[in-house]
């Protein structure tokens, strides 16, 4: 089945990003690609949409699209959730759940503040939807199964009690899984699952999406959206 693009983003710096982490853009970068996107017809998508549409076999439109941010740093409450509604697009946000309202040190490349569960909740009522990415932000393929299922319970029980009902989904710390993990995330009870490998035939608890850094030049964007609508 043809998927819609699923894009990828970490942390938005308001000024120009002087971090050094691949994954942290500019404010700058991210609204020129929101210009875009918007002037191709680009249209977001929700969790349940994909869920569903998944579910019946229904399909995609070509221009449809899900925005997706991992880790749950505090500018995506600041900065890329605002800068977002005025472009007229949603996007779906995956915490660490042990690590809200804390900052993240399980990072020692990108130490930042992290979003707080009210802050989290603010964002859910204007529309914005969540998902795990984990409990501890740990490499799940590393763990035994009692330890992950456990990681992955815990972190679902958490983002179900403290926000609005959601899609129970889990974007993968790191991006990767493995078939024991996607086993588990179906035994936790988890309806969607995101990694960031393209496989010729995804299901939904292995899902592409397309990972945006920094620096990377508009034309280079576009061509890697076009090269995602034609592979589906």
């Amino acid at each position: 089945m043809k998927l819609p693009v699923i894009l990828l983003y970490h942390s938005i710096a308001a000024d120009a990003d002087d971090r050094g982490e691949p994954t942290r853009i500019s404010l700058d970068q991210f609204e020129r690609q929101l210009d875009l996107l918007r002037r191709l017809g680009y249209r977001t998508i929700g969790l349940r949409q994909l869920r569903d549409r998944l579910a019946e076999g229904a399909g995609f439109g070509r221009r449809e699209l899900l925005i997706t941010f991992d880790d749950g740093y505090r500018d995506n409450h600041d900065i890329a959730w605002p800068t977002l509604r005025e472009h007229g697009f949603s996007a779906v946000f995956f915490l660490a759940t042990a690590w809200v309202g804390g900052v993240s040190d399980y990072n020692r490349h990108l130490s930042l503040p992290m979003i707080s569960w009210d802050q989290a909740a603010d964002m859910a009522s204007q529309g914005a939807e969540f998902g795990s990415h984990g409990q501890r932000h740990v490499d799940l393929r590393a763990l035994t199964p009692e330890q992950a299922a456990l990681d992955l319970r815990n972190a679902k029980e958490s983002l179900m009690s403290k926000l609005a009902p959601q899609v129970p989904s889990i974007a993968y710390p790191y991006g990767f899984s493995s078939p024991v993990v996607r086993q588990l995330v179906q035994q936790e009870g988890y309806q969607l699952g995101f990694g960031v490998s393209w496989t010729r035939n995804p299901d939904r608890y292995d899902l592409p999406r397309m990972t945006i850094t920094r620096g990377e030049p508009l034309w280079r964007f576009r061509l890697r959206l076009l090269c995602r609508e034609l592979r589906g």
